[in-house]
């Protein structure tokens, strides 16, 4: 079986998606299928070399450029296709329509940022229930996400909810040794640390957080890959420890004592998976994906969308209280990629 993975995805780093793609990739060759990626050309990465010495292909096109994605997929002639991200979904469905590859969406996000009542657009109509016929399967990281593809449209015999899953053998609980090596590299001392990912301040809700500081004093905050303006209103309310994005969050989450993502819009963060394994608590803002993942998690605490005194409040709350018992909170990934070879047939 040729299997081809198109992914509008635009991380330069190793960590998030690029583990599920390694391990799926793995498996596939061993059992004798081939594997290849077409990839947004962001220059070279360390990441692409490791999947090329897998025996993978490793194909990219030009960033933001769906047509020229579309096209290298089609001559690579797959049996299937499994398309990432949404930009590039309707361009590569189009130009595979009279192919005979198999064609899956993955569906990472949900599709109202803020998390609100679902929005029917013409635009979704046209994507889900017209190019959407030619999909095979609509692959939803959470069941929230399913629910709101089956308003757009999608049949349930498409829908498949296969949730995000992290390396087990990587992200687990640490030793005190390791812990407090990991506090030491960070310089954070014995006051409470919390991690917040600020890459995009707007969607990760950097405001929110300054202005939820205001009700723990005496916390430090390590913010990664936070531009300077966020970093600053952070930085007026709490100590700051700035770092870069990072290939593997492990050694933070060793560190720190909850991950706050008090986000406006997110599918189902890998960075929460991965601090749960890790035995570290989440707060976040209510958003569907959270909701979810609290229902069968003890370490994760909500507070409502938007809403800084809350939010404020409860990571107080969370810092006061003993750690909950926060590990096992997603598959491995080994599970994760039987279960994504499963939909191919």
């Amino acid at each position: 079986m040729r299997i081809v993975w198109p992914a509008a995805y635009y991380g330069r780093h190793r960590g998030s998606f690029v583990p599920a793609v390694e391990r799926v990739a793995r498996r596939a060759l061993e059992r004798g299928d081939s594997f290849d990626v077409v990839l947004p050309d962001l220059g070279p990465l360390p990441w692409h070399d490791e999947l090329r010495a897998l025996g993978a292909g490793v194909h990219v096109v030009r960033a933001y450029d769906a047509r020229a994605a579309a096209l290298r997929t089609r001559a690579l002639r797959p049996d299937v296709v499994h398309a990432h991200f949404d930009g590039w979904l309707v361009t590569l469905t189009l130009v595979l329509w009279p192919s005979r590859a198999r064609v899956l969406w993955h569906l990472h996000s949900t599709f109202e940022p803020g998390g609100g009542p679902l929005r029917f657009t013409a635009r979704r109509a046209i994507k889900f229930r017209l190019v959407g016929r030619r999909v095979a399967r609509f692959v939803a990281v959470t069941e929230t996400i399913a629910a709101e593809a089956r308003r757009l449209g999608v049949p349930e015999s498409k829908l498949a909810v296969v949730r995000n899953a992290v390396d087990g053998a990587r992200f687990h609980p640490p030793g005190t040794a390791a812990r407090a090596a990991a506090r030491g590299r960070l310089e954070l001392g014995d006051a409470p640390a919390i991690a917040f990912f600020g890459r995009d301040p707007a969607l990760k809700g950097a405001d929110v957080l300054a202005a939820a500081l205001a009700q723990t004093p005496g916390i430090t905050v390590v913010a990664i890959a936070t531009p300077a303006g966020a970093l600053a209103e952070i930085a007026a309310r709490a100590r700051v420890v700035a770092v870069p994005l990072l290939d593997d969050v492990r050694e933070v989450l060793w560190a720190v004592d909850a991950l706050a993502l008090p986000s406006r819009g997110e599918g189902m963060p890998f960075v929460a998976l991965e601090a749960l394994a890790c035995g570290v608590p989440v707060l976040a803002g209510g958003l569907p994906w959270a909701v979810e993942l609290a229902r069968t998690n003890p370490g994760v605490a909500l507070a409502p969308s938007g809403d800084a005194e809350a939010f404020g409040a409860a990571l107080h709350a969370l810092l006061a209280a003993p750690p909950p018992a926060a590990a096992g909170a997603a598959a491995d990934l080994d599970a994760w990629a039987s279960a994504i070879l499963a939909l191919y047939g």
